[in-house]
């Protein structure tokens, strides 16, 4: 890899995301399955809360431990979009 695109997002923000897109139809799911209020989901909703304290000091390590990769850090869903449009633009 030549860089880690690190998406910093605020908890919150991620968790009512989770529960905002809950019923939503998902492209990438077979289409016989349905997602459901069940262990999994409630697994990934407390990862979502939990994430600052137990995944973003592994992210942050990788800086640390590869300091000639770039490292990109975006805070909200506005610099992700500004982000991917530089990128889209950049082909």
């Amino acid at each position: 890899a030549d860089a880690v695109i690190f998406l910093d997002i605020n908890r919150w923000v991620c968790f009512f995301s989770l529960l905002k897109r809950r019923n939503e139809p998902r492209a990438d799911m077979p289409e016989n399955c349905e997602e459901r209020w069940g262990k999994d989901y409630f697994e990934l909703l407390k990862m979502a809360l939990d994430y600052p304290k137990n995944g973003r000091p592994q992210v942050l390590a990788l800086k640390e431990k590869y300091p000639e990769k770039a490292f990109i850090v975006l805070k909200t869903r506005g610099q992700v979009n500004r982000f991917l449009k530089k990128v889209a633009n950049t082909k």
